[in-house]
């Protein structure tokens, strides 16, 4: 791979998270060009638009593996931001591994997560180098945490965490049954990945490392952080893949889950929520 003239393409590039790693690889002066393709055609195309002359789209459903594979033929990179990744994450790795195409992606669940990993030495035999989880959690919450073992003698709990509807800045409404959606530049008429990928991770059993082992277990488990010169605070477990990729890293992690901070409000109706999802 050249870094003097670089292929890109971008798979859901035009979605929420797609578009800032879109406008972030065209910052750089080694990407030639970048695909946005996205199943949305329009919504591509419009966004092409305003990324300038580096940028073309095609319109895809990954879900098309013969076209995937077509569309990654040729390429340097691909950017997988579409999600959800339990659902999409495989099909685009193993493209890319079939193509020679290098990879990398947001992947925020925690069962593909290992799925991937176990493709390493296929990935290896390829010539690819593969990069998951490159998001903000897992990805700056990661290179945090590693930053935080990094100044200890020896960590032995390892926690990740992030807030949802705790005071958030984005300005939120108020639909007419009550709920609060965060406001966007164009209305959703279905839930969008990020919402399915949530609710994925607070149904059923999630994996956390306790006491040296994996085990499964419900999610939304609230538990109590003392923060520094702040006090105690509420947290409640979900899935997610940190717990499951530092303690292959560091040996001296005995538990690791991944926490969300919210309000007592919110937190009871995902509860109901989730107990519906599981009752089918």
């Amino acid at each position: 791979m050249s870094l003097e003239k670089m292929r890109v393409i971008a798979v859901g590039g035009c979605g929420g998270m797609g578009r800032f790693a879109v406008q972030t690889a065209l910052t750089f002066d080694f990407v030639d060009q970048i695909v946005v393709a996205d199943r949305n055609g329009e919504a591509a195309a419009a966004f092409t638009e305003e990324c300038g002359p580096k940028a073309t789209h095609q319109e895809i459903d990954v879900q098309d593996y013969s076209k995937l594979v077509g569309l990654l033929k040729g390429a340097d990179v691909v950017l997988a931001d579409v999600g959800p990744y339990y659902k999409f994450g495989m099909p685009v790795l193993r493209a890319a591994i079939e193509t020679g195409c290098h990879y990398i992606d947001i992947n925020d669940d925690w069962e593909p997560t290992l799925e991937m990993l176990d493709l390493d030495e296929e990935a290896r035999q390829a010539g690819i180098t593969a990069l998951i989880g490159m998001g903000a959690s897992p990805g700056q919450s990661s290179m945090l945490a590693s930053k935080a073992i990094s100044l200890l003698d020896s960590v032995d709990t390892l926690i990740t965490g992030w807030g949802a509807g705790g005071g958030g800045r984005r300005r939120r409404q108020t639909s007419s049954e009550g709920s609060t959606q965060p406001q966007t530049s164009r209305p959703r008429r279905t839930a969008s990945a990020a919402t399915v990928h949530w609710l994925h991770q607070l149904t059923g059993k999630i994996r956390i490392f306790k006491e040296g082992q994996f085990i499964d277990v419900p999610p939304i488990q609230e538990i109590e952080i003392d923060y520094p010169d702040i006090g105690l605070g509420k947290a409640y477990t979900v899935g997610h893949p940190e717990p499951l990729t530092f303690p292959r890293y560091h040996t001296g992690i005995k538990n690791s889950c991944n926490v969300m901070v919210i309000t007592e409000s919110l937190v009871n109706f995902l509860k109901e929520l989730a107990a519906e999802v599981d009752a089918g």
